[in-house]
């Protein structure tokens, strides 16, 4: 995962996300810490319990030492030393002054704790927090039969056990802020991407396609049969020549410009682009939601083609034009891949749609028969009478050339 820098007392420590929670507990009680530490050994001087004063003292040093080590990015010591002077000095606080003076609770605060870190094997965290439980059982039991080491005034064991209780809850309240603020962020952000990744999908496939894709989690083969849908293919004549006398810069500049351009027309006119390959540009009417104007919409589609590359042409001075084939009839659609999906489109009509294009002629739309007689009624067409297609032998096509209204 990659790693983030974040600012810290001395120097720029590199810590990784993972472990950035843990830093930020640390950065922020450890001070309190420190801060308690120094009040109890200051309380403790002054009631005569010398060991435990004493205890404080290194406590501060260790704790000192932990912050120091943590804002260095060394989150797994700082920790480390943290709960061992927790736990050390829980046990020797009880055993000194009893089991009432309460600082007992910091042995759940390191359940608490434990479960910062980041490691996947919870077993190991559910047997340390089993370790501690017993830990906590063990100094009840051996309080209840021995006497503290010291007999201090009730009153100052009352402060120990609000004292301690206080500053127990404080930290558990405090990482549950976190916590929940934390969660609150990672929900903002696994939200913004789902929804990029579905614009994302979106940009790849029809919105009804995607969702299919979506509830079934890729499980379902996704392919639709259509009775009657229009392809058409676009081919920039004139590109191949251009690429050589150009930079690549330019030359995909101006490809992506075309393209674009289309793609606009395609969302315009209510068509589904399939994909590009190379220069050629295919896109579909009818599909993946039937409608009856499909052939009508391509067709408006491809004038608008012309007359788009004939700007282009004209305002940016570049030799390309356009050559477009248009078909009619059945064909499958579906998705396939498992990593990059495609939404891609099979059957006679691709393959003649394919050839309308490339057995036509620049700057004019070539169409089979079966688009001729979806649109007679409303388009004019210049018969072109018969001639040889590859693999489908002699065939009557017809040049789209304008409108009847």
């Amino acid at each position: 995962m990659r790693d983030e820098v974040f600012q810290g007392m001395f120097e720029n420590p590199r810590i990784s996300r993972e472990y950035f929670h843990v830093y930020l507990v640390g950065k922020y009680t450890i001070p309190i810490s420190i801060a308690g530490h120094l009040f109890l050994m200051i309380f403790f001087f002054t009631i005569g319990v010398i060991p435990l004063a004493v205890f404080n003292i290194f406590s501060v040093i260790v704790w000192v030492i932990a912050y120091l080590i943590g804002l260095r990015g060394k989150q797994v010591e700082a920790m480390t030393m943290g709960f061992s002077e927790i736990l050390l000095h829980a046990v020797t606080a009880v055993y000194f002054l009893g089991w009432r003076s309460g600082f007992y609770v910091y042995i759940i605060g390191v359940v608490s704790y434990i479960f910062l870190f980041p490691t996947k094997k919870l077993t190991g965290k559910i047997l340390f927090s089993a370790a501690l439980c017993l830990m906590y059982v063990g100094l009840n039991l051996y309080t209840s039969a021995f006497p503290p080491v010291y007999a201090i005034d009730p009153l100052f064991l009352t402060v120990f056990e609000n004292y301690n209780g206080t500053i127990l809850i404080f930290l558990i309240g405090y990482m549950s802020y976190f916590y929940s603020r934390s969660s609150s962020r990672v929900e903002k952000a696994l939200d913004n991407e789902l929804a990029r990744s579905d614009a994302l999908l979106l940009n790849i496939l029809p919105e009804s396609i995607a969702r299919r894709l979506q509830s079934s989690e890729g499980r379902v083969t996704i392919a639709d049969s259509f009775e009657s849908v229009t392809v058409l293919f676009a081919d920039i004549a004139g590109f191949t020549p251009f690429s050589a006398k150009n930079p690549p810069e330019k030359v995909v500049e101006i490809l992506n410009e075309i393209f674009s351009m289309f793609d606009i027309l395609s969302e315009k006119h209510g068509l589904e682009k399939i994909k590009t390959i190379g220069d050629s540009y295919m896109l579909a009417g009818g599909l993946p939601e039937q409608c009856a104007d499909h052939a009508e919409c391509v067709a408006e589609a491809a004038f608008d083609m012309l007359d788009t590359l004939e700007e282009l042409r004209n305002s940016r001075d570049i030799p390309l034009y356009i050559r477009i084939g248009i078909a009619s009839g059945p064909a499958v659609a579906g998705v396939i891949g498992t990593k990059k999906f495609t939404y891609d489109l099979w059957g006679d009509t691709v393959n003649t749609a394919s050839r309308m294009e490339s057995h036509g002629e620049t700057g004019r739309v070539h169409c089979a028969h079966g688009t001729y007689e979806l649109l007679k009624d409303r388009y004019v067409f210049e018969p072109r009478g018969e001639i040889d297609v590859k693999g489908k032998g002699r065939v009557k096509t017809y040049f789209l050339t304008g409108r009847k209204y």
